[in-house]
C-alpha cells in the first residue's frame, strides 16, 4: 500500500507541477499577446514627433544656413587679415630707402653708373600671398565631421 501511495502521490505532484507550467505559458501568451491601446499610443507618439520634425526642419535649416555662412565668412575674414598683414610689412618695407632701391631693381631700373643685366630662361617666382582668396574651395577639405554632416542633413551648398 505504501508503494501505490507514493506513486499516487508522485503523479499528483507532477500534475501540479504540469498545471503550474500550462498557468504560466498561458499568462506569458497573454502578456505577448498585443495591446490595442498600447499599439496606438505609441503610433500617436512617432506621429506626433515626426509632425514636430517636419514643421522644426525649415527654421533649424534657416538658422543652419545662417551659421555656417557665418563661419565661411570669419574664415575668409581671417585669411583676408594674414594678407592685409603682409601687405602692410611689405609697405613698411617699401617706406624705406634699401626697400624702394631692390623694387626698382627687380623692375629693371639702375642708378647712375650702374649697368643693366637681364637673364632669360629662368623661371619667375610666383608670389605665393597673391594667389587669390578662393579659401571656401581649401577650406572644404578642413571643414570638422559635424559640419559636414550638418552640410548633408540641411543640403548646404552652393545655393545657400
Amino acid at each position: 500500500m505504501s508503494t501505490e501511495a507514493s506513486t499516487s502521490t508522485a503523479s499528483a505532484d507532477e500534475a501540479k507541477a504540469t498545471s503550474a507550467h500550462a498557468r504560466a505559458t498561458a499568462r506569458e501568451k497573454v502578456k505577448r499577446a498585443p495591446d490595442p491601446e498600447r499599439r496606438r499610443r505609441i503610433l500617436t507618439a512617432l506621429a506626433v514627433a515626426a509632425v514636430v520634425i517636419v514643421m522644426l526642419y525649415r527654421p533649424a535649416r534657416d538658422y543652419y544656413v545662417a551659421w555656417r555662412t557665418g563661419y565661411l565668412l570669419n574664415i575668409r575674414n581671417e585669411v583676408l587679415a594674414e594678407e592685409n598683414q603682409e601687405l602692410s610689412s611689405d609697405v613698411e618695407r617699401l617706406m624705406t630707402h634699401e626697400g624702394i632701391e631692390d623694387e626698382a631693381r627687380k623692375r629693371g631700373w639702375v642708378m647712375p653708373g650702374e649697368t643693366s643685366v637681364r637673364v632669360e630662361g629662368l623661371e619667375e617666382p610666383q608670389d605665393e600671398g597673391m594667389s587669390g582668396t578662393s579659401s571656401t574651395a581649401e577650406g572644404e577639405e578642413d571643414l570638422p565631421w559635424f559640419i559636414r554632416v550638418g552640410d548633408v542633413i540641411f543640403f548646404y551648398g552652393a545655393d545657400a
